[in-house]
């Protein structure tokens, strides 16, 4: 694979129906995306999750008994055209495309495993896993060191208000998205 056709690494903003902000998660995915819904997945998504499944119209048993889930660290194959809820792409750095994508996959992996999980506390949050992600990364240098400082004054208020103004143009589009590159995207990388 050409290096012209190097892997992407983005902050992904998910919207959360009718609760306030946005869902925050990683995505390395290869320049030119499945745009097939029928295709597998091609990106691989890393994010700090505490959902559950809820049935339409209530609380499952589950979290009526015990509350809300647990956090979790999940990696996962996705393709982005699926994913159903993503309003916005952040990129932040970009991969050699002569490394196979498993390879960073499971080099990323290996370093954001690293952020601790924390429970029971109202203020940490996917973002703040993905910002601590961030740093992480950011610290092995090579190609993240193009990941803007997460602790940077007014980087999750960048990301935030991309989230708006991304979220503002997929509700006002007047044709669907079918590809990978119609998700709003802002390259903010450091150069």
């Amino acid at each position: 694979m050409p290096e012209t056709e190097k892997f992407r690494l983005y902050i992904t903003l998910q919207h959360r129906n009718e609760l306030p902000g946005y869902h925050w998660a990683l995505l390395l995915a290869p320049k030119y995306e499945t745009n097939d819904p029928q295709d597998p997945p091609d990106s691989w998504l890393f994010h700090a999750t505490n959902s559950i499944q809820v049935p339409q119209g209530g609380m499952s048993a589950l979290q009526a008994a015990y509350g809300p889930a647990p956090w979790r660290k999940e990696t996962r194959a996705v393709s982005s055209i699926k994913s159903g809820n993503m309003i916005g792409r952040v990129l932040i750095a970009k991969l050699s495309s002569s490394t196979p994508l498993l390879v960073h996959t499971q080099y990323i992996d290996e370093v954001v495993s690293a952020v601790p999980i924390v429970q029971n506390n109202p203020r940490w949050t996917c973002a703040v896993w993905a910002l601590q992600a961030l740093q992480l990364l950011r610290d092995h240098g090579g190609f993240f060191s193009t990941i803007p400082d997460p602790s940077g004054e007014g980087f999750y208020r960048a990301i935030y208000d991309f989230g708006d103004t991304a979220l503002n143009a997929i509700q006002n589009r007047t044709k669907p998205i079918k590809r990978a590159t119609d998700f709003p995207c802002v390259d903010m990388r450091v150069r």
